[in-house]
């Protein structure tokens, strides 16, 4: 029986006695992520996806738990505060880094202490455990809205999405202090039937076009792209929405070289 078996099994022991104070121990858990790596990866991106695996799937084995003893206990609680609590109940306490001989793959093994009495604070406390935030990160890093899509997930993340004008205030501000390039990447793309979609799949109630757009140019403009560059760009356009082809070429002002691209974690 592996580490996390014994826990969930020593959890479930506890339940029985329908006492929050129970569970008032640490426990140490463990999770592996590894990624190989491409032609032009660098070690140090390589470590960083495999440590954002490898924290994806301790969140998950904590995750797994949280909602068993939730389910038992006839909590109605939502995903979203089931992963609240997930990260509160948890602390990160050692990564191990390994590349293979040949420097090809990497693995990264984390460990971490389950804080169960934080756990049961967060679990038992009368505020709203739903509320949480967005945390986001800009790349000016040159790339297709593919590459960058794939690359936000690989990080645990994903293409930022904005669906209220607050976001749309917080992606500015970030823009204004670290944009470089003339253009991000946003999580926006038009589907089959020509609606606008998130890759979150949340709903696309919010927009902040610029004028005129979108306007679909030469019938091959699908995906979203925010305008940047701060220094150079009329303020009245900055920030502002863009329809754009996924690989950015219907259009002399960008290509790669001038991409960035925006990503995303809810935290």
């Amino acid at each position: 029986m592996n580490l996390m078996k014994k826990f969930l099994a020593s959890c479930l022991m506890a339940l029985m006695c329908f006492s929050p104070s129970a569970f008032a121990e640490t426990q140490e858990v463990s999770a592996e992520g590894e990624y190989r790596l491409g032609q032009r990866d660098t070690q140090e991106t390589a470590k960083e996806v495999a440590l954002a695996d490898a924290k994806r799937k301790l969140a998950e084995q904590i995750g797994f738990f949280v909602e068993s003893y939730s389910e038992a206990n006839n909590f109605k609680l939502t995903q979203d505060q089931i992963k609240v609590i997930t990260r509160a109940a948890f602390k990160l306490i050692d990564e191990q880094v390994k590349f293979s001989e040949d420097g090809s793959l990497c693995k990264v093994v984390v460990i971490a202490l389950i804080d169960t009495d934080n756990f049961d604070k967060v679990l038992f406390d009368d505020s709203d455990q739903g509320n949480h935030l967005h945390r986001y990160k800009v790349f000016n890093e040159g790339m297709t809205w593919q590459e960058a899509n794939q690359r936000c997930k690989a990080l645990g993340g994903h293409l930022a999405t904005i669906t209220s004008e607050q976001e749309q205030g917080e992606i500015y501000k970030l823009i204004m202090q670290e944009g470089v390039k003339h253009g991000y990447w946003l999580g926006g793309f038009r589907n089959h039937l020509g609606n606008w979609e998130w890759v979150t799949d949340e709903p696309f109630t919010y927009a902040h076009w610029g004028y005129g757009e979108p306007n679909n140019a030469g019938g091959v403009e699908d995906t979203i792209m925010l305008l940047g560059d701060a220094k150079n760009v009329n303020k009245f356009w900055l920030a502002t929405w863009n329809d754009i082809g996924s690989d950015g070429s219907d259009h002399p002002y960008y290509g790669i070289a001038n991409f960035g691209f925006i990503c995303e974690w809810d935290s």
